[in-house]
C-alpha cells in the first residue's frame, strides 16, 4: 500500500537568548580551532626567526626602549605611521593601563583630553545637539535649550541625513562631528529626516556651554535638569535657584538621570546650596585607609519644603554623591532606579605636552560612611520606565531582514518601539507574530514605506526615531518617574 502521509519538517526557532548563547559558543569554538591552527602554522616560523644572541638589558625600562628601537629601524609597516615613536608610546601607556583592571584609570593625548573636557563642560562650538548611532543612522537624542539647533527648531528624533550636501549615513561618528562642528558664527546646512520626510535647516553655529536646564512647573515647583558636573555647573545651578527664590518656589525637583558625573568642585558647590556650612558632603578614603572629608560651604540660597531627586541606572559618580548627601542630610526623596554604583574618585595628572593621566585616587563614602561602589544608591521610591527607553538596539549584519514566523532581537526592539508609540502588539519577546506584522505594516504605511511586512535596518531606525520623538513630546504621560515626583509634590 502506498504511503500518502505528508511529512512536515519542524524547525525550532531560537529565542534571542539562545541565539546569543549559540553565537558565543560558535565564536569560542572558532577561536580554539584558530589557536590550534596558528600554533602549527607559526610555531616553526617564529622559532627559527629568533636572534641567536639576546640583547643585554641594564634595566627594565631599557627593554621597552630596545623594542621601540628595533621597530623604528626594521618594522616593515613603520612607514605607515606619521610619528611611529609617539604612536608606540601612546599605545604602550594605554596597553599598560588597560591591564591594570581599573577602567576609570585612563591616559589622554592632548586631543583626547580636550574632547573629554568638552564632554563634561559641554564647551564647544557647534549646533547644540547630542545624538547616537543605530545601524549607520544618526538620531538626534537631545537639543540643548537656547542652542543654535533649538532656535532652528531641530527636534529630538530627527535623523541627520546630510551635512552641507554630504550624506552621513554610514560614516563614523568622528566624521559626522567634524562635519557638524565649526567656528561660532559660521553656517552649516543640515538635512534631517523627520517622519521619513526631508527637512533642511541652515544653522548658525555657536558656543555651547550649558550643563543645566531649569523651569517652573504649575507656578509652584522648580525643576532643574543637570546633564553633568562641569566647570560652570555650580554657577548655572545658582541662577535657577535664585530665580526660584524670587518667585517664591519652595518645592524643587533635581533631575540627575543619565548624568555620569564630573567635577568634585562643582559637586561640592551645588551641595552647598542645600546643606549648612561644615555638613559632610562626602568622605574620601585613600590607598592607606586615611579619610579626608569634603564639607559644605554653606552657601544656602533658600530652604525648601520638599526636594525630590530623579535618578536611574546611568546616574553615576558625582550624581550619586549628591543624591546620597541630600538623601541623608537634607531629607531629599530619591525616585527612579538604583544608580550606577561608581564609588571611586579620579584625579588628573597633566603633562607638559598637553596629555594627561586620569587615575583613581580614592574611594568615596556617603556622609554617614556608606560605600556604594558596585552597589549604587537605592531610591526611596522605585519607578521603572518603559523598557524601550533602556534598550540597546540590535545591529543588523549586512542586508539581513526579518519577517513573519522568525525570532530575533531586531523584532523584539521593533515590538517595544511599536508598543511605546501606541501600536497594538501582542508580544515583545522577539517572535514575529501576525499581530506584529499588522502593527509594523500600519506603521510603515504611515511613514511612507511599502507595507510588505518586512523589518529592515532602515525601518528599525525609523521606529527608533519615532520612539524618541514620542518620548520627548509626551513626557507628561510617558515619564512615570517624573509623574511620581509630581505626585509627591502634591501630597
Amino acid at each position: 500500500m502506498e504511503d500518502n502521509t505528508s511529512r512536515i519538517r519542524l524547525k525550532k526557532y531560537l529565542w534571542p537568548d539562545e541565539i546569543k548563547a549559540r553565537r558565543a559558543k560558535r565564536a569560542k569554538s572558532v577561536l580554539v580551532i584558530t589557536a590550534i591552527v596558528m600554533s602549527f602554522v607559526f610555531g616553526f616560523v617564529l622559532s627559527s626567526a629568533f636572534a641567536p644572541k639576546p640583547v643585554v638589558l641594564d634595566n627594565k625600562m631599557e627593554r621597552l626602549q630596545q623594542i621601540m628601537d628595533v621597530l623604528e629601524t626594521n618594522w616593515y609597516f613603520g612607514n605607515e605611521h606619521n610619528d611611529l615613536e609617539n604612536d608606540m608610546i601612546n599605545d604602550a601607556i594605554k596597553g599598560m593601563l588597560n591591564e591594570l583592571g581599573d577602567k576609570y584609570t585612563t591616559y589622554f593625548t592632548k586631543e583626547e583630553l580636550e574632547e573629554f573636557s568638552n564632554s563634561i563642560n559641554l564647551g564647544y562650538e557647534g549646533i547644540g545637539v547630542s545624538f547616537f548611532e543605530n545601524n549607520g543612522s544618526y538620531i538626534v537624542d537631545r537639543v540643548f535649550v537656547n542652542s543654535p539647533a533649538f532656535k532652528a527648531d531641530v527636534q529630538s528624533g530627527d535623523i541627520i541625513y546630510k551635512v552641507n550636501g554630504v550624506i552621513v549615513t554610514g560614516k563614523t561618528s568622528e566624521e559626522l562631528v567634524t562635519l557638524v562642528k565649526g567656528e561660532a558664527g559660521s553656517k552649516v546646512t543640515i538635512v534631517f529626516l523627520r517622519d521619513n520626510q526631508e527637512v533642511s535647516k541652515e544653522i548658525t553655529r555657536g558656543k555651547i556651554s550649558n550643563t543645566a536646564f531649569g523651569k517652573i512647573i504649575d507656578n509652584r515647583i522648580g525643576y532643574i535638569e543637570l546633564s553633568s558636573f562641569g566647570d560652570t555647573s555650580s554657577a548655572e545651578f545658582q541662577v535657577y535657584l535664585k530665580d526660584f527664590k524670587a518667585k517664591g518656589i519652595k518645592n524643587i525637583i533635581i533631575d540627575l538621570r543619565d548624568n555620569g558625573g564630573g567635577s568634585l568642585s562643582a559637586l561640592v558647590g551645588i551641595a552647598s546650596y542645600f546643606l549648612p556650612a561644615n555638613d559632610i558632603v562626602l568622605q574620601q578614603k585613600d590607598v592607606d585607609g586615611n579619610i579626608s572629608i569634603d564639607k559644605s560651604r554653606g552657601t544656602i540660597i533658600d530652604t525648601y519644603d520638599k526636594i525630590v531627586i530623579l535618578v536611574n541606572n546611568n546616574s553615576a559618580s558625582a550624581s550619586e554623591v549628591l543624591g546620597a548627601a541630600l538623601q541623608e542630610s537634607a531629607g531629599a526623596i530619591l525616585i527612579g532606579k538604583t544608580t550606577y554604583g561608581k564609588g571611586l574618585v579620579q584625579t588628573m595628572a597633566q603633562f607638559s605636552d598637553g596629555s594627561a593621566l586620569k587615575y583613581t585616587q580614592a574611594a568615596w563614602l556617603s556622609p554617614s560612611g556608606k560605600s556604594i561602589h558596585g552597589i549604587g544608591v537605592v531610591p526611596d521610591i522605585d519607578v521603572s520606565l518603559h523598557p524601550v527607553l533602556t534598550t540597546s538596539f540590535y545591529e543588523f549584519e549586512g542586508n539581513e531582514t526579518f519577517a513573519l514566523d522568525t525570532v530575533s532581537e531586531a523584532t523584539k526592539d521593533a515590538q517595544l518601539c511599536l508598543d511605546f508609540i501606541g501600536y497594538a502588539v501582542d508580544r515583545t519577546d522577539g517572535y514575529f507574530s501576525v499581530a506584529t506584522q499588522t502593527a509594523l505594516n500600519l506603521y510603515k504605511t504611515e511613514m511612507g514605506f511599502t507595507a510588505d511586512g518586512i523589518l529592515t535596518k532602515e525601518v528599525l531606525a525609523s521606529l527608533q526615531s519615532t520612539m524618541i520623538k514620542t518620548w520627548h513630546f509626551n513626557k507628561d504621560v510617558k515619564d512615570l518617574q517624573m509623574i511620581k515626583a509630581l505626585e509627591i509634590m502634591n501630597e
